[in-house]
């Protein structure tokens, strides 16, 4: 994947490196497909879609402390 990635310009390439970044991260922790998907273009939209971006994270990030919880309280 790495020398598919090296021929395209370096922001591509740290976006490339993010995204493997965030597809594994995000998904491990249950992320949906969907947002994924919303996640991506808003990041590519830049500062015009950061509030949406960071809105998307955050509810992620609650929806795992929801997760969290719920699994301490059955263990």
């Amino acid at each position: 994947m790495y020398v598919l990635l090296s021929c395209v310009h370096q922001e591509n390439l740290e976006f490339g490196e993010f995204f493997i970044h965030l597809g594994f991260h995000m998904k491990e922790t249950g992320m949906s497909l969907e947002d994924l998907k919303s996640y991506i273009q808003l990041w590519e939209k830049g500062q015009d879609g950061v509030d949406q971006f960071l809105q998307i994270l955050y509810n992620h990030q609650e929806e795992v402390k929801a997760k969290v919880k719920l699994y301490q309280e059955n263990l």
